[in-house]
């Protein structure tokens, strides 16, 4: 078992992806750090301390992170300056503020205004969830041999950043460093517009034909899980990387576009073509 450099974690947003963590964290050094949960409701945080997800929990931010020495950001990412605003006069000098939202350069821009002095924010964005939500959904081995984004930006202070990497690899994660603006690139392609994709396709299904839904097979379900997602956590995240999403949306309408052009010009060559360029 590695050291770890945190011995007491609040997680703001005790959900699928902040209870994995927590759970994570606890299997990994047990009774070595300290886990407490913040969030809305008591049910979802006494369930989460049931299962050995966190130590204890509160549903006041302001109390849980006066003794913290990381604090961790699990919310839809509209939350975080509400978040931070009322904890940042209770964050003790030296913490260490990193999250776990899908989207990086206006989340970096706007805690950068809002965190006092000595405390540094730390970018991450673990690749892994599901469909599914709330700690009852949370599995202790999420992040086991998945990808880490960790989106430090010229001023992030090096051993803070080593923190949070080190602290993701002893999770089992692989951690890719890259900056906030890149990493809001990639992720607008592949993972923001698929789910937009998704959910239209879903909708185009309901608005034309909805008793289709009832033959769809394996090939359609594949397709649209994650339209099952939140919706409002998938809005927000979209609407925080909206400049990016609408360049890509244009390019994926554009493909269609030339789908449409070929079906409409009837060949099977071309179109055997256009499809093959995309297997290969």
């Amino acid at each position: 078992m590695s050291e770890v450099d945190f011995k007491r974690v609040c997680i703001v947003g005790v959900g699928l992806i902040g209870g994995s963590l927590g759970g994570a964290i606890k299997k990994r050094w047990a009774h070595a750090v300290e886990v407490i949960g913040v969030g809305r409701t008591k049910e979802n945080l006494e369930l989460a301390r049931q299962r050995g997800l966190i130590d204890r929990w509160s549903l006041d931010v302001e109390e849980a992170v006066s003794s913290a020495d990381l604090l961790v950001l699990a919310t839809p990412l509209n939350k975080y300056e509400e978040i931070i605003r009322a904890a940042r006069d209770h964050i003790g000098l030296g913490t260490t503020v990193t999250d776990v939202g899908s989207v990086k350069a206006e989340v970096v821009s706007l805690l950068r205004g809002l965190l006092p002095q000595g405390v540094s924010f730390v970018g991450a964005h673990p690749i892994a969830g599901s469909e599914k939500s709330g700690a009852q959904n949370a599995t202790v081995d999420l992040f086991e041999g998945s990808l880490c984004i960790v989106t430090p930006v010229e001023e992030t202070p090096k051993e803070a950043v080593e923190r949070i990497s080190s602290f993701w690899r002893s999770l089992g994660s692989e951690v890719v460093q890259m900056s906030p603006e890149e990493h809001d690139r990639i992720f607008a392609l592949v993972s923001h517009l698929p789910h937009v994709i998704a959910y239209a396709l879903v909708r185009t299904v309901k608005a034309r034909l909805p008793e289709a839904i009832n033959y769809a097979g394996r090939g359609f379900k594949d397709t649209t899980r994650i339209a099952r997602s939140p919706a409002s956590l998938w809005a927000d995240i979209c609407r925080h990387n909206r400049d990016n999403l609408i360049e890509f949306i244009e390019g994926f309408i554009d493909e269609m576009k030339r789908t449409m052009d070929i079906l409409k010009g009837d060949s099977l060559q071309d179109l055997d073509a256009f499809f093959q360029e995309a297997v290969d």
